[in-house]
């Protein structure tokens, strides 16, 4: 049904160049066109993160590149219970140890839902305590947007912007969310946000325009 299914398990799954704690500089521009829905779903092994974007866990270098994602029906990014298991579109990745920058464009017909785990969930580049991260950002819905973080676990932040928890270095970027429906944000655990917006940690800076259309 032209359907995109990036699941995680065991290990990491992935659409984008570099890959777990590699250490060249992955670059390059990623589309991903699905007439159907689309989900990432991270999984219970240890590193099994799903991702749309370069980079991956502890990437060692810069990442960079446009990511233009179309789904349409719903999308969902949704990060699993094992550690780093994590779900993203963007470049970077979680403790990844470069600067990350694109633009990313991701357009869905239906819902777009965004739910953190025992890790994140996040659309925009960085990653938790990622090494600075810019590009603009423009993400929108025909029907909700709904971002809610871990109940369980303060790595398990939903947001949609750059940088992330405990993220270092500048983060910068303009960000557009635009929604016919509702835009819905829950936070169930201290700790663990629900964002849209810009995160970083302590000695960051964060600047960017922010643009939220219902």
């Amino acid at each position: 049904d032209g359907c995109i299914t990036i699941g995680a398990d065991g290990d990491y799954a992935q659409i984008g160049n570099g890959g777990a704690q590699e250490l060249t500089d992955p670059s390059g521009s990623i589309s991903v066109n699905a007439t159907g829905a689309s989900s990432l779903s991270g999984g219970n092994g240890e590193l099994a993160y799903a991702q749309i974007g370069n980079g991956g866990v502890g990437a060692g270098d810069a990442t960079s590149g446009d990511i233009t994602v179309l789904s349409g029906a719903d999308l969902s990014l949704t990060s699993g219970e094992g550690d780093y298991a994590y779900a993203q579109i963007g470049n970077g990745g979680d403790s990844s140890l470069g600067a990350n920058s694109g633009n990313i464009v991701v357009n869905v017909t239906g819902n777009i839902t965004l739910a953190g785990d025992i890790d994140y969930a996040q659309i925009g580049n960085g990653g938790w305590g990622s090494a600075g991260s810019s590009g603009n950002i423009s993400v929108s819905a025909t029907g909700n947007i709904s971002l809610t973080a871990s109940d369980t676990a303060d790595y398990g932040y939903a947001q949609i912007g750059n940088g992330g928890t405990d993220a270092v270095g500048t983060i910068s970027g303009n960000l557009i969310v635009s929604s016919r429906g509702a835009i819905l944000l829950a936070a169930l655990y201290d700790g663990a946000v629900a964002e849209i917006g810009y995160i970083g940690g302590d000695g960051s800076s964060q600047s960017g325009n922010i643009s939220i259309n219902t």
